[in-house]
């Protein structure tokens, strides 16, 4: 018998899976990083995809399966407007895929997903980016600092507002 269970998170990653399904990863508040089945998620009439394919928050149905969970809805709460600027898009993608690398599955943790979200909407809200771009919260920092002709990100998360125990994750950017 399959359960169906709601989350809410920002997409992480998609991978192809066969000839037109997909494979997608999300990081939510309550159950961590979640990794998913879209079937026909990779035919161009695909119903749910087109929600799952930008930088977003969204909402989900998934339906617990026996070998993995599989997509049966989708509703986009918030996108981060990216558009103007490669630059952002890079910082945020590579944000993301730290988040992807660094995570497990069911794994839940609420300050990495505040800290993410309040990254992408920094990133959405500034109107150009400088050298270095710094963004902290009540709950992390995020940096990303360029060198030559790559950028390097940085995540660091506290458990606690008075002292930071770090978790860097470090990544070069081409």
């Amino acid at each position: 018998m399959s359960v169906l269970y709601r989350a809410k998170g920002i997409v992480l990653a998609r991978c192809d899976h066969k000839e037109v399904d997909r494979f997608y990863s999300v990081f939510t508040k309550e159950h961590g990083k979640i990794q998913f089945l879209a079937r026909g998620g990779h035919k161009s009439l695909a119903k749910l995809t087109p929600h799952l394919e930008s930088i977003a928050e969204v909402e989900l149905l998934l339906v617990r399966g026996r070998y993995f969970d599989t997509v049966a809805g989708v509703d986009r709460i918030r996108r981060f407007k990216l558009d103007k600027g490669l630059q952002k898009q890079v910082l945020a993608q590579h944000a993301l895929h730290l988040v992807d690398m660094g995570t497990k599955e069911w794994e839940s943790d609420e300050i990495l997903y505040s800290v993410l979200s309040d990254w992408l909407h920094f990133l959405a809200t500034i109107p150009e980016l400088e050298k270095d771009v710094k963004h902290k919260s009540s709950r992390g920092i995020i940096v990303g600092m360029r060198f030559g002709e790559g950028w390097y990100v940085m995540l660091a998360c506290s458990q606690t507002k008075s002292s930071f125990s770090l978790q860097e994750r470090l990544l070069m950017i081409h």
